[in-house]
């Protein structure tokens, strides 16, 4: 029988299949917690939303500054040791809110799993690298999202039979399950014999390490690829409330329209990886997220309840607004993937990813103000404006990521001339 289309980067490999396990793994069991987490949260804790929303965005907010540490540590103990870290550390914070009872207990667990919760995706992806070559990697981080939605889609069903009874009892099954996925991904991922760890270039004494902040042009790709990620709350906040507001569809659409979205990830994504190892490539995948962020706001707009359009027009005109935002969401992870990995130096290439990561993070604080606080308030005319923006933001990473390039070989003559010099 053959294997599930996933690509063959996907599947080449004994690593590459035991990273496909591991993301199913850990995904079902964040999957479960993210869908059950709030109700459980506020009706066993009592906690409010306004409560739970500064305990996320705190957590958020600490993981800024420590997932380039992460990063760091790294390059210099090893990106497997500090990945094996990261999930133990996951495990603890799980299992530590099986212990609390209170909003107070509920911050400190919040901001515990906040210090490593953010740094486990570029480390992860320079674990990835590492695990099937530089020729696989992006394939691979393609196929581990596809599971990934996969394994979020069966947490969520495993969660709704854990809301049929919400209580102390459901909370700890949640909870301690996830925990236990992280405890079991840890231990695949132990298993995983790295091909090419990244090898630390000798630098001279008294020459200054690599500098991120000497690379102008690699922080506004980050920013750039973080704004395009602008997706995730268009998806998750922006679609459902302007649905709901403006009474466009029945609300039962909403589950529609998120269910084509996972199913076609899971389906694409790996496809939509191809030609963006390079960073020409990488750039016009990011151009054109940027091109189907616009088209997806315009049409968003068309569908607004104050236009002479019938129900069922403004459903078929959401359906294709969800199908330019689930290929803006893959081209943007593509692109992200590729030009990240390209522009960081391999002697720093996870402390670089962690940085490059910052632009994601960020926009992980101030999206959902952006888009309840911004966008929705002024209607038709934030929609557009947000989708101009976007659209800005892809057309000219382009110009960008070639500047980045240009940077990034200027930065890495020295180090060759200098290891050229010092070798026998």
């Amino acid at each position: 029988m053959r294997r599930p289309n996933l690509g063959d980067g996907a599947w080449a490999s004994p690593n590459a299949r035991r990273l496909l396990i591991v993301s199913i793994i850990d995904s079902t069991g964040n999957g479960a917690f993210t869908s059950a987490s709030v109700v459980l949260f506020s009706v066993v804790l009592h906690l409010t939303p306004t409560q739970i929303g500064r305990g996320l965005t705190l957590g958020a907010f600490i993981g800024l500054f420590s997932s380039v540490l992460w990063g760091s540590l790294a390059d210099r103990i090893g990106v497997r040791a500090i990945l094996l870290s990261i999930q133990l550390w996951r495990a603890a914070a799980f299992i530590g809110y099986a212990f609390i009872h209170n909003f107070a207990g509920y911050v400190a667990v919040a901001v515990f799993l906040g210090l490593a919760e953010r740094a486990s995706q570029p480390i992860l992806l320079s674990f990835v690298t590492s695990a099937v070559g530089e020729q696989n990697r992006v394939k691979t981080a393609g196929a581990l999202r596809s599971i990934r939605n996969a394994g979020f889609t069966l947490g969520a069903l495993l969660a709704s039979l854990a809301l049929l009874s919400p209580g102390r009892l459901s909370l700890l099954c949640v909870v301690l399950g996830n925990a236990a996925s992280f405890i079991l991904a840890a231990a695949l991922l132990r298993g995983i014999v790295l091909r090419n760890p990244p090898k630390p270039v000798r630098k001279p004494k008294g020459e200054a390490p690599d500098r991120v902040r000497t690379r102008p042009a690699f922080l506004v790709s980050a920013v750039l690829t973080g704004v395009l990620s602008m997706h995730r709350f268009i998806l998750s906040i922006g679609l459902p409330l302007w649905i709901v507001s403006r009474h466009l569809v029945p609300k039962p659409m909403v589950s529609v329209l998120v269910a084509i979205n996972t199913v076609l990830v899971v389906l694409l994504q790996v496809r939509m990886t191809r030609q963006t190892d390079d960073a020409n490539g990488a750039a016009r995948a990011l151009r054109n997220a940027g091109w189907m962020l616009l088209c997806c706001a315009l049409l968003l707009v068309a569908a607004d309840g104050h236009l002479p359009i019938a129900p069922w027009t403004a459903g078929a005109v959401l359906v294709v607004g969800t199908l330019a935002l689930t290929f803006a969401e893959m081209w943007q992870a593509a692109g992200t993937w590729g030009l990240s990995l390209l522009l960081s130096p391999e002697a720093s290439r996870t402390r670089f990813l962690s940085v490059f990561n910052l632009g994601t993070s960020l926009l992980d604080v101030t999206g959902p103000f952006i888009i309840t606080s911004l966008v929705l308030p002024t209607g038709r005319t934030g929609w557009i404006v947000l989708g101009i923006v976007l659209a800005a933001a892809g057309a000219v990473s382009p110009r960008v990521s070639r500047w980045a390039e240009r940077e990034l070989v200027r930065h890495e003559r020295p180090a060759v001339a200098a290891e050229t010099t010092t070798t026998p």
